[in-house]
């Protein structure tokens, strides 16, 4: 009885790593698709035709659509993606019994998920602006590959240290990495927006560019998203903290996730700011969004890279 339910698990953690490289090539499909789509239409923007003009003309509708053809599948397939994905998740808890949210594999899978889930619902207000989707793309795709890069494609849960199973540290993982997933989004919109603005500005691809710098909710989505994503951050710090105090006995511990959280949450907490400060507003608010960006990229570096910026050696990582 218990070799047969072992090889049903055994079985289950075989179709699981499976379909985990069959997301990361839908993943690398859809990025091919974004990038087909950014040479065919320079930069940001296809040029819109005003079909309102032609009302009742299929053939300029049609036209429009193979114009829009790859930038279209490629947002089709994330869509698919992430349902399988999220299906993915559910096998996991499955096998689990519990929230998969607990180690690297695990966590770097749900902060691709969630950015890509996020840039699927908030793209449908600007439909024919694909560059921020071709960096969530990358992004997500960078972060599913960051697994067996870093050697955390391991599902099996079995030997995960006891530290790992406490409540805070789920809610401490959990909320940072959903935090991140959203704000990689907030990037994305914030990038192509300063990389539009200054390109318009020196009067190159103005019509390719200027759906993009006039429209007024593309670039306030990106705002929108950091406040969303800044409470979440921040029951992210407070979560690790109440877990380094309920395993070590302090609220601070040298980690890696733990040591680039505050940085994230020092730059968005920046750029909220001055998103209501005129003078600061513009290319400036942009840079501070940038600079925790960056600040999520050194989670995902890992523990070696920030112990040889920091010189500290006790840094280790989730799982």
């Amino acid at each position: 009885m218990i070799d047969q339910m072992l090889e049903r698990y055994n079985l289950l953690l075989t179709i699981e790593v499976r379909v985990f490289w069959l997301i990361a090539g839908l993943y690398a499909i859809s990025l091919l698709l974004h990038i087909a789509h950014a040479l065919a239409h320079p930069f940001y923007y296809a040029k819109e035709r005003r079909l309102e003009s032609a009302a009742g003309s299929e053939g300029v509708a049609v036209h429009e659509s193979r114009q829009l053809f790859f930038g279209q599948a490629a947002a089709a397939l994330l869509f698919f993606t992430v349902i399988l994905q999220g299906l993915l998740f559910i096998l996991r808890s499955y096998e689990r019994g519990a929230c998969p949210i607990q180690t690297r594999y695990e966590g770097y899978q749900l902060f691709a998920w969630i950015a890509t889930l996020t840039y699927l619902f908030v793209r449908r207000r600007w439909a024919h602006i694909y560059m921020p989707g071709l960096l969530v793309n990358l992004i997500a795709l960078v972060a599913m590959l960051a697994v067996p890069a870093s050697n955390g494609l391991t599902p099996d849960p079995a030997s995960l240290p006891a530290i790992m199973g406490t409540a805070w540290y789920v809610w401490y993982i959990g909320s940072a990495f959903v935090a991140y997933g959203v704000l990689s989004v907030s990037f994305a919109i914030e990038l192509s927006y300063l990389g539009a603005r200054i390109i318009y500005a020196a009067h190159l691809f103005r019509d390719e560019t200027r759906p993009l710098v006039e429209n007024p909710l593309f670039h306030r989505d990106a705002y929108k998203l950091a406040l969303f994503a800044f409470p979440l951050l921040t029951l992210a710090i407070l979560a690790g903290a109440a877990w380094t105090a309920s395993v070590w006995g302090h609220l601070w511990v040298w980690e890696y996730m733990k040591t680039a959280s505050p940085v994230t949450w020092i730059a968005f907490g920046l750029y909220l700011h001055a998103k209501h400060l005129r003078r600061w507003r513009g290319a400036l608010a942009s840079l501070f969004n940038i600079l925790g960006f960056i600040s999520i990229v050194i989670v995902f570096a890992g523990p070696r890279f920030l112990a040889g910026l920091v010189g500290l050696s006790g840094l280790y990582p989730p799982g």
